[in-house]
């Protein structure tokens, strides 16, 4: 059984973040399989640096469409996403360095954040650029 099985309780009204979203959910999934099967450190290690990449990607996607629809809470979003990518570096770091215990801490906290950040702060400007968008000529 996945971690996170996506539904619509997820979606943000934006079919390129919803699907952006998706992958993210993926690459988790990825992360728990791979850890609850104990396929080894450089495998576990592959998916964490493909959920960093891909995590930098999809924010800066989501922070270029905020700006372009003056989003009133952008700093705060961009803050959160720092927070976020500054966690998986750190743990990451210490994967690397050896401490196993560390890819169930990263699961917990991505599971958790992502679920939270998709369902928060995501909604909330995803409706609004939606309705801005639909209203457009």
């Amino acid at each position: 059984m996945p971690l996170i099985v996506w539904d619509s309780t997820y979606s943000v009204y934006l079919e390129e973040m919803d699907r952006q979203h998706r992958r993210l959910i993926a690459i988790i999934n990825r992360l728990d399989q791979a850890v609850r099967q104990g396929r080894g450190k450089d495998e576990v290690g592959q998916v964490l640096n493909e959920l960093a990449a891909y995590t930098r990607y999809h924010f800066t996607d989501e922070e270029t469409l905020m700006t372009q629809h003056d989003h009133p809470k952008l700093e705060n979003h961009i803050e959160e996403h720092r927070v976020f990518v500054q966690k998986i570096q750190d743990c990451h770091t210490q994967y690397l360095y050896g401490d196993p215990r560390v890819a169930t801490e990263v699961l917990d906290f991505l599971a958790n954040w992502l679920v939270d950040h998709i369902q928060g702060s995501d909604k909330e400007y995803g409706a609004r650029i939606a309705g801005k968008m639909a209203v457009q000529p």
